[in-house]
């Protein structure tokens, strides 16, 4: 079973489309992935979708982080690898365009992944 099936069920999507507001929607997601890596994501209300991806990224390499702890020698050191290379290409991007759009320090600094 995929990771999609097993957390994000094709019915459960289909109730969160038919929700009203994005605070509920946040709010059941925050149920139903309670026991996922990406539960702490909708714990608090997110001010910016925008933000969605970082924070995504953000609560897996950590998740990866303590899974490396328990496993050293499993896949996660693999994967967390992958998934912090994708934060420093991400935070890379981020800077660039700050920038070149001459965006201040603390604005670029604020959107950086991993610190």
């Amino acid at each position: 079973m995929c990771i999609r099936d097993r957390w994000l069920p094709r019915n459960l999507f289909e109730n969160l489309m038919a929700l009203d507001t994005r605070r509920q929607v946040e709010t059941r997601l925050g149920w139903e992935l309670r026991k996922s890596p990406l539960a702490g994501i909708f714990r608090d209300e997110i001010e910016d979708v925008a933000d969605l991806e970082a924070l995504a990224l953000r609560a897996q390499i950590n998740w990866l982080k303590r899974t490396i702890r328990v496993d050293p020698s499993g896949p996660a050191s693999v994967i967390g690898f992958a998934m912090e290379l994708r934060a420093e290409v991400r935070n890379l991007r981020g800077i660039v365009w700050g920038i070149a759009l001459q965006a201040p320090a603390v604005l670029i600094q604020a959107e950086l992944v991993v610190a």
